[in-house]
């Protein structure tokens, strides 16, 4: 099992939506006191109208609901440099807005070089000085002196910058070190999971995996043999041809089964995340064809890189059908949505992490999702008495994989990841 580790965009993610809470909390009652000020006093709507639409910006990037790491570091980039035009322009000042800027710049640091955030400064900073008249100029200094001396005290600013870089770049390199140890952990893991299970292996255990593999045959060729004929009698080709596309998958890994007694090949094929997801939602059209209780499946992918990973599509689709028939046939679900992502990363292999959106009839007690994670949990090769349930185990211990249910509502979720070679 590989050791927690946290990579950077997840830590300053977290860090974010923490510290948008607190700006969040902080700021409502100076927005209060921009409220009377702006309205009663001076009477500046649009002002206040801006002011109150940064503060809900806060509000929003604090939600855990709001997944995307990018999203989160640049709309908060953006919200504070929003309020350094738009506080430095109201009071006519760059000198008593300036902090606005120094945040930006430390945030910038956070992901970006030392030359993108004095670009970006500097250009801002520029542009403030001409659209306004600066009112907190020190006495006896003229506005050339005055731009000069305060501008030289703001590159000081750029100690710190440099210190946050550092400080980024150490932790990245200590992460990525971490993934290369744990890959290489997961690769022995993989060989010497296959190595104990031959030498522990006892007569009942033989057994077990020998039911599990027909069981697992016999559940996919059942599938299959209704596509089939219904492809016939509705003179498709295509459905034919993915019929056929399908057998030939299943008697490699007959083939397997008999050249090593397992019963999935672990031959790979080197695709992108998208291009997986391509294949195996074309790999699922049976289910989508003869629509069990008008079950509705689909499959989505939130990675456009052109990246190509080692993907066992064997181990896939035999999971996925698992998956599927599990789902069907346990919550009786009307719609299930695959979504595949890019996780962790090493050097040397990736991480793919698999959401399972399901949508099921009836709901189900909380603690039969405590005893499923438990059961997938265990180390263990104890029978489920869902038998997809066990294959399901099977193989994301072959892959190195995780599990773990949840529920939202009347939503169910099931997270997986598994590792594959870069």
């Amino acid at each position: 099992m590989m050791s927690e580790a946290v990579s950077l965009d997840y830590a300053i993610n977290d860090a974010l939506r923490k510290a948008s809470i607190v700006l969040a909390v902080v700021a409502f009652p100076a927005l209060l006191i921009a409220s009377y000020r702006n309205l009663y006093l001076d009477f500046l709507p649009v002002h206040q109208s801006a002011i109150t639409l940064i503060w809900l910006g806060f509000v929003l990037l604090s939600l855990k609901r709001l997944t995307s790491t990018n999203f989160r570091f640049y709309a908060l980039v953006l919200l504070f440099l929003s309020l350094f035009f738009l506080t430095g322009f109201r009071n006519q000042s760059f000198i008593l807005t300036d902090l606005w800027l120094f945040i930006v710049g430390g945030l910038l640091a956070l992901k970006h070089s030392l030359w993108i955030v004095l670009l970006i400064t500097s250009a801002s900073g520029v542009s403030l000085y001409l659209i306004i008249d600066e009112i907190a100029l020190f006495p006896g200094l003229n506005f050339a002196e005055h731009v000069s001396l305060h501008s030289s005290a703001l590159l000081l600013s750029f100690v710190l910058y440099s210190a946050i870089r550092n400080v980024v770049l150490n932790y990245q390199q200590l992460y990525e070190a971490q993934l290369e140890t744990n890959a290489s952990l997961i690769k022995k893991n993989k060989t010497s999971y296959l190595l104990v299970e031959e030498a522990e292996e006892n007569k009942e255990d033989q057994r077990r995996r020998l039911r599990a593999s027909v069981y697992s045959l016999y559940s996919q060729l059942s599938i299959l043999q209704e596509f089939i004929i219904l492809a016939k009698n509705n003179n498709d080709n295509n459905m034919l041809h993915d019929g056929i596309s399908r057998i030939e998958f299943i008697k490699a890994d007959l083939f397997a089964f008999t050249e090593n007694g397992r019963f999935i090949s672990p031959e790979t094929s080197k695709l992108t995340i998208s291009e997986c997801s391509k294949l195996l939602e074309g790999f699922i059209t049976p289910y989508s064809v003869i629509q069990f209780d008008d079950l509705t499946i689909s499959t989505t992918s939130r990675d456009a890189e052109s990246t190509k990973f080692e993907f066992p599509m064997h181990y896939l689709t035999v999971m996925v059908h698992h998956l599927i028939e599990h789902c069907r046939q346990e919550y009786e679900a009307s719609e299930i949505k695959f979504e595949f992502r890019k996780g962790q990363k090493a050097r040397s292999m990736q991480q793919i992490q698999v959401s399972l959106t399901i949508r099921a009839k009836d709901n189900l007690p909380a603690n039969y999702f405590l005893s499923l994670n438990k059961l997938m949990d265990s180390k263990r090769n104890e029978d489920a008495e869902d038998n997809h349930t066990t294959l399901i185990k099977v193989i994301l211990r072959r892959l190195s994989g995780t599990f773990k249910a949840s529920l939202n509502g009347d939503i169910l979720q099931y997270d997986l990841d598994f590792w594959v070679d870069r």
